[in-house]
């Protein structure tokens, strides 16, 4: 991989989104890509496998909820179906102060997680391989975060039911979405109602290399939810809320 090139692509990211860095930070976040594209090659972690493209695609896609986040230090913040860790430990590199639990059904990519956080020396993150309509039954992660993030690639009203469990009242859930963002949020209308949300904004984003629109749904968890919810595993993808 060619470094230089990767490290110019990586800092002026980083500049276009207004965030502050240092080398230490640079080089957290080659070594993460290095070990992205080297263990990609022994199991499927991401399809996106052209360095360039990852910096672009994973790593300042994930970084575009910076300057939206609250400056308070230790907020509790879940990131479910992390997958490779997206957005969950670039945001962490960036905000080292958050306290950070990263969620994902795949046993090998919760352990590269753990590697990565191992490698990058990054404290106060818990890595979990759970699904998400079981994990938000245990009273340790259910209603206690201040923040959830998801970067999954599933509609927003079954996004509502597996992360806004996780969110306690007054915290906020964040999803990274396309131009659907809108139409995604008018059928997500009935989710909202049951689940105690209530959508604060919309930040259409323009994002460096990438094409199409980005957004960003910022949505406030108002009150706690029925213990009903979320359903039983597999039950929010076959019987979405609508």
């Amino acid at each position: 991989m060619n470094e230089q090139i990767h490290r110019e692509i990586l800092a002026k990211g980083l500049r276009n989104l207004k965030i502050d860095f240092d080398d230490q930070i640079v080089r957290s976040f080659l070594r993460y890509l290095e070990l992205l594209m080297q263990t990609n090659k022994e199991f499927n972690l991401t399809s996106i496998t052209d360095p360039e493209e990852a910096i672009y695609k994973h790593f300042i896609d994930s970084l575009t909820v910076i300057p939206f986040l609250p400056e308070q230090n230790n907020q509790k913040t879940i990131d479910i179906g992390t997958g490779a860790g997206f957005p969950g430990i670039p945001v962490k590199i960036i905000k080292p102060n958050l306290k950070v639990t990263l969620v994902d059904s795949t046993k090998k990519k919760v352990n590269f997680l753990r590697v990565i956080c191992d490698e990058l020396k990054l404290k106060d993150v818990e890595c979990i391989h759970a699904r998400a309509e079981e994990l938000a039954r245990n009273t340790k992660h259910r209603e206690i975060y201040d923040i959830a993030l998801s970067r999954a690639l599933a509609p927003l009203n079954l996004l509502l039911e597996l992360c806004l469990p996780f969110v306690k009242a007054g915290g906020t859930f964040i999803a990274y979405k396309s131009k659907e963002a809108h139409n995604e949020i008018k059928k997500a209308e009935r989710a909202l109602e049951l689940l105690g949300g209530r959508i604060l904004n919309v930040k259409k984003l323009e994002v460096p290399g990438i094409e199409g629109e980005r957004n960003l749904i910022f949505i406030k968890k108002m009150t706690c939810i029925s213990s009903a919810y979320p359903r039983r595993p597999g039950i929010p993808q076959k019987r979405p809320i609508e």
